[in-house]
Formats: C-alpha cells, sequence, structure tokens
C-alpha cells in the first residue's frame, strides 16, 4: 500500500487554527463559520494532529479516552484557600471557600459561550 506524502503547508495551515481555536474558546462550530472552515475537516485536522502529537504507546485505545491530567495535593486547606479554574481560551475564575455553586454554574457557562 502506497503511503501519502504529508502536505506540510496543509498541516501548518491546520495546526495554526487548531491553535487559534484553542486561544478563541469558542465552540468549534462558531469558530468554523467565522473563519469558513469546513466543520468535518477541522474535526478531521484536529484527531490527526493530535495523534501525530502524541508518543507511541501513550495513544488512548479508543476515541473519548479521558487522559491524566496532573493533581497537586494540600493536607488541609487553608482557611483562604483559593480553588483556581482555567477554562478555554485560558480565561481564569479563581473561587474562595463558601461560593455558591449555582452562581459559579452561571458564570462559568457565560464565560465558555463567549466568542473570539
Amino acid at each position: 500500500m502506497a503511503r501519502h506524502r504529508r502536505d506540510l503547508a496543509k498541516e501548518r495551515f491546520w495546526r495554526q487554527h487548531l491553535a487559534s481555536w484553542r486561544r478563541c474558546g469558542s465552540g468549534v462550530r462558531a469558530y468554523c463559520r467565522t473563519e469558513g472552515l469546513p466543520e468535518a475537516s477541522f474535526y478531521a485536522w484536529r484527531r490527526v494532529l493530535t495523534k501525530r502529537r502524541q508518543p507511541a504507546g501513550t495513544r488512548p485505545s479508543q476515541p473519548g479516552t479521558a487522559a491524566f491530567v496532573p493533581v497537586r495535593l494540600i493536607e488541609e486547606p487553608s482557611a483562604d484557600a483559593t480553588l483556581e479554574i482555567v477554562l478555554r481560551g485560558g480565561r481564569v475564575v479563581r473561587v474562595r471557600p463558601g461560593f455558591h455553586a449555582e452562581t459559579l454554574r452561571e458564570v462559568v457557562s457565560v464565560l465558555e459561550g463567549l466568542s473570539c
């Protein structure tokens, strides 16, 4: 079976768009509509480039398999402990003890829905 050569210009184009989309924080559909990109191509290239970025032997066996993220445990939180939530696009929400959970859900929902 013949292997196709990588089109480096096309790969660079999609890497730039994926980086832009991540910085933007908007949904895929909205980003593709704004940029005039085919949504199916966006998803296909995201899958291909994600797979290429992972070292061999560490790729999930099935799509949608969760990845591990580093977590640092603190033995006892102090009275002024702050929870930090990093959202898409780099937005950060800091929450102090005693926060109202429903208000936090609403704030995160609004911030996640913001476009570029």
